[in-house]
């Protein structure tokens, strides 16, 4: 269901949180 997009979608939001 993650796609490669979720991943990397999700990454640059958890940095934006750091």
């Amino acid at each position: 269901m993650l796609g490669p997009r979720a991943v990397m979608m999700r990454a640059s939001l958890r940095a934006r949180l750091s």
